[in-house]
Formats: C-alpha cells, structure tokens, sequence
C-alpha cells in the first residue's frame, strides 16, 4: 500500500472560498461574488481528500494535519470553533495543529494614519516541520500539500531533496492559481466545485449537538 498523508493550510484554503462568495481579482482572472459557496465552509476534509486518493492502485489515506489559528476578535470565532469540532467529532484521521495571531500595527499611505491588526503566525513553520517529521518518520509514501501559497515551496524543496523516495504534490485551492507551487511538486491537482459539493459533513453531527450554521446552510 502507498501512504498519503495531506496537509491542509487551512486559511490558505478557506480564503479562497470567502474569495468565491465575495468575488476577487487574482492572476488577471476577476471571479464575480457567489454567495452560493458559503454553504461549501461546511467542509469535510476526509471526503475531500479521499477524492484525490487513488484506491484501486493500492493508495490509502494516512492522515490528515489540520493547520489552523482561532481569530479571537473576529465574530466568526464561534463557527470557527464549532467547525473545528465538527471535523474532531466526524474525521477520525484528522489531527488539527494550531497556529496563532500576533498583533501589531499597519500603516496607511492614502490617508496616512496608522490602524491595529493582527497577522497569522507558525501555519507556514508548523507545516515545514510536520512534513519533515512525519517524513522522517516515514508515516507517509505520498505528502499531499492543500494550499496554494508559495511561501511553501522551501518546504517542498526540502523533501524533495532530504527523502528522494518520497513524492510530494499539492492541491490548489479553488479559484487560486498556484503554478509556482504546482511546478515545485512532484505532481498537484486543483480542487473544483463538484470537489466540494461532495465533501460536505452531515447538517447534524450524528451523537452530538453539533449541527451546520445557519449560515452555511
């Protein structure tokens, strides 16, 4: 059997979703906003894995590394965390690995004033390290990146060159390019919406209280 591991930028991935529903210009590509895709946020990440694992040619999925950070100020925190237990609750194969905002200043030429923010920390390092770890530890045949952020590619570089038996690809989320990315792997997808249509986890939780919000529905 072939082990496939998949690691999963989750702001990388959920970013390009709220670009979906919200509409954006990336690459020269302007996407009109679809509100429509907010009832894909309800992801189940196993069955959307799963779909790019090659079963009949002896694949099996071995594990799925969240990578997450909890905006503590922002009013979707509580569907953040009702998510991420959701997927503790259903996806038995997923370890969910938390990173964490750090905050600090950002200043405005146009209109020269100076606002509070906050700014992503560790997805990028703790990601680098799982992927070096798990390599070392040989838990996987095939590492499967989902992000389509270029700041990974040392990472990738990184096996390629330290485990020369071990492939590494990517899966790009929906509506980003990722072609940096996609040419440092091995070999990468791209994750379509009938993708998401069919990863999505029941509106109820099945022996819990953990049910879809109305937002997503």
């Amino acid at each position: 059997m072939t082990k496939v591991m998949f690691f999963v930028d989750g702001f990388n991935l959920y970013h390009a979703m709220k670009d979906m529903i919200e509409g954006h210009s990336y690459g020269g590509h302007y996407t009109r906003p679809n509100p429509a895709y907010n009832k894909y946020k309800w992801l189940d990440l196993e069955k959307l894995c799963e779909q790019f694992i090659d079963a009949k040619n002896g694949e099996e999925l071995a594990g799925i590394k969240y990578f997450t950070a909890y905006a503590l100020w922002k009013p979707g925190l509580v569907r953040h965390k009702l998510y991420v237990s959701a997927l503790q609750a259903k996806c038995k194969n997923i370890e969910v690995v938390f990173g964490k905002f750090k905050p600090g200043t950002k200043h405005c030429n146009l209109c020269n004033k100076t606002f509070n923010t906050h700014s992503e920390k560790l997805t990028d390092v703790n990601i680098a390290i799982y992927l070096f770890e798990n390599a070392y530890l040989d838990t996987f045949d095939k590492a499967v990146i989902v992000s389509g952020d270029s700041d990974l590619i040392p990472s990738i570089l990184a096996i390629k060159r330290n485990f020369p038996n071990k492939k590494i690809g990517v899966i790009i989320p929906i509506g980003r390019q990722g072609i940096d990315l996609s040419n440092n792997a091995h070999f990468s997808h791209r994750i379509r919406e009938s993708h998401l249509h069919a990863a999505q986890l029941p509106d109820q939780i099945s022996n819990s209280t953990i049910t879809r919000p109305v937002e997503w529905l």
